[in-house]
């Protein structure tokens, strides 16, 4: 009786949000369209808070920016420091307005003198969210709240890789029923999406491609005369999707690339790693400081702490991996993966691209692939290629379609 009485207070709620949304963003609709018939600009602001993630707007953002249709702006937001119940805490430094100043790119700080930025529905037509999770953002920027503003819009931060469990997680109630404009990454977000029933009546749903391929190969970085490796550790132990490996196998990884200068590493760590180990007791500050001064002595091995990983996926030629969705944009480049994670919570395009992977479950088998690899004894490549071609077209521009869409709403033919 009790589960009935919250599942039916739940239904109840989500049905309130979704009426109230649908009025915003049928106002909101109608004031973008009274702008278009008086060639007003179209006004798109993308929401920054995580630039390691940029570059699933970038390619959209750089297209816009060049567009006399489109007035584009940038609100750079700080990361949570400490999640509150009433108010979060915020970091003092912005490292995403830090990104955007160093790579030159148009933005606003979104707190100034302790105070938050405004959002006017005067100023924006187009809300691009970053990631789904409203508790990450200050209260002021809310979904609720933004959904009130603009028509808010999306495209995931990453290439989807698992089963419902991942999805249900990031495509959640109190963030689809204020979406207007969603723009899967994949065949299977948009039919995870059209299977919602809590998603807003007004929503709309597109499956166009993924800006972020666009980008893949674009990096000219200066590629090392030796075969360099890059391993990217996921952030998490006991959480969903398989554990990180990092303690497991830093060890071996530094003892055999100090031993062997034909070789090299960029060991790229998840940025919630350290910061999730320091949490849970696994390692110190103390640990964190003597590895970093370790890993400066070996001359042919190094961290990478850039916010573009794509410099790194440019500089290498193997990729050693966790469960992570950098896999599938490494793919993309048709280079090597040795994949230590499980597979058990692939989706079925993950499974497919799994078939190229070198599998290992231990560090003697990871040593193994490595050696195997460096003797360029790369017997999948042929694999690689053909899934490759059958799986994504990448002769199509996402970020092209997506901006026809919006160019589509505003002229009310969507």
């Amino acid at each position: 009786m009790r589960f009935k009485l919250k599942e039916i207070l739940k239904k109840s709620y989500f049905g309130l949000c979704n009426y109230l949304s649908g009025f915003y963003i049928k106002r909101n609709c109608k004031q973008l369209r009274n702008r278009n018939k008086n060639c007003d600009k179209i006004r798109v602001m993308f929401l920054l808070q995580f630039p390691e993630m940029w570059n699933s707007e970038k390619p959209l953002y750089d297209l816009l920016n060049c567009d006399s249709n489109f007035e584009v702006s940038v609100l750079a937001i700080p990361r949570i420091k400490e999640e509150k119940r009433f108010d979060n805490i915020y970091e003092i430094n912005n490292k995403a307005y830090e990104y955007c100043i160093k790579n030159r790119i148009k933005v606003i700080n979104s707190r100034n003198n302790g105070h938050w930025y405004q959002i006017k529905s005067r100023d924006v037509d187009y809300i691009f969210i970053q990631r789904p999770y409203s508790f990450q953002l200050p209260r002021c920027y809310s979904f609720r709240k933004l959904s009130k503003v603009g028509l808010v819009c999306h495209i995931p931060y990453g290439f989807s890789i698992s089963k419902d469990t991942h999805l249900k997680f990031n495509f959640n109630n109190t963030f689809m029923c204020y979406v207007y404009a969603f723009f899967a990454d994949s065949e299977v977000t948009y039919n995870y999406y059209t299977s919602l029933e809590s998603k807003n009546r007004f929503t709309h749903g597109y499956n166009l491609g993924f800006p972020r391929f666009e980008l893949i190969n674009l990096y000219g970085g200066e590629k090392s005369k030796v075969k360099t490796f890059l391993w990217t550790p996921r952030w998490s132990v006991g959480q969903n999707n398989g554990d990180s490996h990092f303690l497991d196998y830093l060890e071996m990884l530094l003892l055999y690339f100090e031993n062997r200068k034909d070789v090299s590493l960029i060991i790229r760590p998840h940025p919630l790693m350290f910061p999730f180990f320091l949490e849970k007791g696994l390692i110190d500050h103390t640990y964190i400081k003597k590895l970093n001064e370790r890993v400066e002595k070996i001359e042919n091995v190094c961290f990478d702490y850039n916010e573009d990983y794509l410099i790194s996926f440019s500089e290498s030629d193997i990729l050693i991996s966790d469960f992570s969705t950098l896999i599938v944009e490494f793919f993309v480049t048709g280079k090597p993966i040795i994949y230590c994670g499980e597979l058990d919570d692939f989706n079925y395009i993950a499974q497919k691209i799994a078939t190229s992977f070198y599998s290992v479950k231990s560090k003697d088998e990871l040593q193994e692939i490595i050696e195997t690899l460096v003797a360029n004894n790369d017997f999948k490549q042929s694999n690689r290629k053909e899934l490759l071609d059958k799986l994504f077209n990448l002769e199509e521009s996402a970020s092209e379609n997506i901006k026809n869409v919006l160019l589509k709403i505003a002229g009310g033919e969507e």
